[in-house]
């Protein structure tokens, strides 16, 4: 969306399609780890492909709908991977079976991971990007995607009974201005669904043993310490046995000035005591969570000894531009 958010949990990043944070889970999780995962899921890969761009689909084939259904299913159905089939049994007409199709149930991961991961997919649609594919009360996890110039747009979703994949391009890459994978992927998606849901009882999907709730600090990803404020608890799910032990230990109190809100000067006449986030590292103004941690500048608002009474103080205005500071005139019953 053209913003830094600063530090934001997996799962509002997975929300809102927030990309820098999927790159970093890849490059922290490492290539060769996540590629052999993806490729249980049936996705191929091109020697060579080593970048950190596949974390946002940059692979050099690409992929097709059908793969990603294939892979989308697994989800759906507890970390259990089946190849796609078009053909279920051949019959003679007398229903003689010549030949019946038996699927090949490969587990590719545990069924908590699915869980975890459906859940985060429920919340894109549920207040994400993935809005307008919700279908009601029906509980629908899925997936948009846009590539660069808006080339190829995507819907990729499932619900406990069907998987579905929409895609929309062109044979040869071409430019679709205002278009993007919230939008009419999400619409055809939803519109098919409907129908092809129609009469199928509504049922949420299945929670397996071993998934817990815990709340835990936001900015740290620890169980909140003392000054972690209540903006910056957040509760979610966890795999018994990983939730966090350690106490969050990035919100620290901090003395600043109450103007400016940066590290006051010895010229600061009024000062404040916040709990805000230190970290080892330092980021731009334009980070939306800027204001949420320790500042690394010193106030440029209060320089100089204040003025006397009666005389008229000089100083520096944001900017940098040197002016005369009148003193207030003092109300009319005050003598001067």
């Amino acid at each position: 969306d053209g913003q830094y958010h600063g530090l934001i949990t997996l799962r509002t990043a997975l929300r809102r399609s927030i990309n820098i944070p999927a790159v970093k889970v890849l490059k922290d999780v490492g290539i060769e780890r996540a590629t052999g995962f993806a490729t249980r899921l049936g996705f191929e890969f091109t020697p060579g492909e080593e970048g950190l761009s596949i974390a946002l689909g940059g692979l050099y084939k690409g992929v097709a709908p059908l793969q990603m259904a294939q892979a989308y299913a697994a989800f759906a159905n507890q970390g259990v991977y089946i190849p796609a089939t078009a053909i279920t049994r051949v019959e003679t007409k007398d229903g003689t079976v010549l030949d019946e199709f038996k699927p090949k149930m490969v587990r590719v991961m545990k069924a908590t991971t699915a869980y975890l991961v459906t859940d985060m997919l429920r919340s894109a649609v549920e207040n994400g990007t993935g809005w307008r594919a919700r279908l009601g009360s029906r509980p629908v996890a899925g997936k948009t995607g846009t590539t660069d110039e808006s080339k190829d747009i995507w819907f990729c979703g499932y619900t406990p009974d069907l998987v579905a994949v929409v895609w929309i391009g062109y044979d040869r890459d071409r430019e679709m201005p205002q278009a993007f994978g919230g939008l009419y992927p999400a619409l055809i998606w939803r519109e098919v669904m409907d129908q092809a849901l129609k009469g199928t009882p509504v049922r949420n999907f299945v929670r397996p043993p071993g998934i817990v709730t815990a709340t835990v600090d936001s900015k740290s990803g620890l169980l909140p310490g003392p000054l972690t404020p209540p903006e910056h608890q957040v509760t979610d799910l966890f795999i018994q046995g990983t939730v966090p032990t350690a106490v969050d230990n990035t919100h620290v109190l901090v003395e600043v000035c109450a103007e400016s809100g940066l590290l006051p000067t010895d010229d600061c006449p009024e000062r404040l005591t916040k709990a805000l986030v230190k970290l080892p590292y330092a980021v731009p103004s334009f980070v939306k969570d800027y204001a949420e941690r320790v500042p690394t500048e010193s106030c440029n608002l209060h320089t100089g000894p204040l003025p006397q009474d009666g005389e008229q103080g000089s100083g520096t205005l944001p900017g940098g531009e040197e002016q005369a500071l009148p003193l207030p005139e003092p109300p009319a019953e005050v003598p001067r």
